[in-house]
């Protein structure tokens, strides 16, 4: 069976539930105007659709239990291992953050601060980068055949 054919009868059946794009629907009725095979097909599965949705239900003899499915724990691991790794990190920024000066007065919004201690802030701000460890060019690795190169700061 040609692959375009293949294709139609998986489009038959999509369309059987009304589920085809407009694009598909349009390629579908091309091509069963060109294939009477495929035609032929898909009025036979209209048909044997529509009977079967009409077809009264049957009743089972006796009552029928469907097996549970078993669920696998992996989801369940996996989740663990994510809380305890967001406990870990949450722990540890606890502990890394510094703790503010309490002696240090924060404003509240909309009250300024007297002029000392806005200077002293913002000299603070200025400054912040102080006790950073400096760290040079050649700390790093470089890639082969590359000579390092110091920059003057």
């Amino acid at each position: 069976m040609p692959r375009t054919c293949e294709r139609a009868r998986l489009l038959l059946s999509i369309a059987l539930d009304d589920d085809l794009s407009p694009h598909e629907d349009a390629a579908l009725r091309k091509h069963l105007r060109r294939c009477a095979s495929c035609d032929a097909y898909g009025s036979e599965l209209t048909a044997f659709t529509a009977a079967l949705r009409v077809a009264p239900l049957e009743e089972l003899p006796c009552p029928m239990a469907v097996p549970r499915r078993h669920r696998s724990r992996q989801p369940l691991i996996r989740a663990g291992a994510m809380a305890a790794a967001a406990v870990v990190v949450l722990g540890l920024g606890v502990t890394l953050v510094p703790v503010p000066d309490s002696s240090r007065r924060v404003p509240a919004a909309g009250i300024s601060l007297p002029p000392a201690s806005e200077a002293e802030l913002i000299a603070e701000s200025q400054n912040w980068s102080a006790g950073l460890p400096r760290v040079k060019l050649s700390d790093f690795p470089r890639p082969l055949g590359q000579r390092a190169v110091e920059p003057g700061f």
